[in-house]
């Protein structure tokens, strides 16, 4: 994560100084899903302000890595027979890039509450699945319960997905200046449009500008 991150700030490095001047890094927790399921997430990100508007309204670009594991029941089986499937786990890692806007809203004191309303970017998602195969059905001989003779073994199944998508952003947020600089508090909603099934990112990231 810290060479990811070390990219993302590299990246930003060729902006003009005043855009420097206000980078924001962050890190935290969340959400991340794929298909119908969705499980906890950490996360890096850092962002760079590109150009006003107009007042109170701005322009920034972000860089986003987030890495973490959803489950799922028998029912969300697809590589193994579901009868027999015993669950599934995806391993998700999502790095994505983009730009949104930025909407300052009334300041009170110190604190000034924000929105981004709306952000477009591009994402790539590597997802390893697990799917455990193995005996679950009984069968009754003789009046005594076992296992049926037709089971399978124990077996696991495993598939890797990569994926290039474009993806849209919202979100919001809070910060409080702190010297020269502010920390801030804000939650995101990334969302792939890969065309088929679902996939996506709900970071909640706490964070310094300066």
């Amino acid at each position: 994560m810290k060479k990811v991150l070390l990219a993302a700030v590299l990246a930003v490095l060729p902006l003009p100084l005043a855009a420097q001047s206000r980078i924001a890094l962050g890190v935290g927790g969340g959400v991340t899903q794929t298909d119908d399921l969705s499980g906890g997430a950490r996360h890096a990100q850092v962002s760079a302000h590109l150009v006003t508007l107009m007042d109170g309204v701005s322009l920034r670009g972000e860089a986003l890595y987030q890495r973490g594991t959803v489950s799922g029941s028998p029912f969300s089986c697809r590589l193994a027979r579901q009868q027999y499937c015993t669950g599934r786990s995806d391993q998700n890692r999502l790095v994505g890039a983009g730009v949104y806007t930025r909407l300052d809203l009334a300041s009170r004191g110190r604190m000034t509450a924000y929105l981004t309303p709306a952000g477009l970017g591009l994402y790539h998602r590597t997802t390893r699945s697990s799917e455990w195969e193995g005996p679950t059905n009984l069968c009754i001989d003789t009046g005594t319960a076992g296992l049926c003779a037709d089971n399978p073994e124990w077996t696991q199944f495993t598939s890797t997905t990569s994926r290039l998508a474009p993806g849209w952003s919202t979100g919001g947020g809070v910060e409080l200046a702190v010297g020269r600089g502010r920390a801030f508090a804000e939650v995101r909603a990334h969302g792939l449009l890969e065309g088929e099934g679902m996939a996506g990112a709900l970071p909640f990231t706490l964070g310094f500008s300066f």
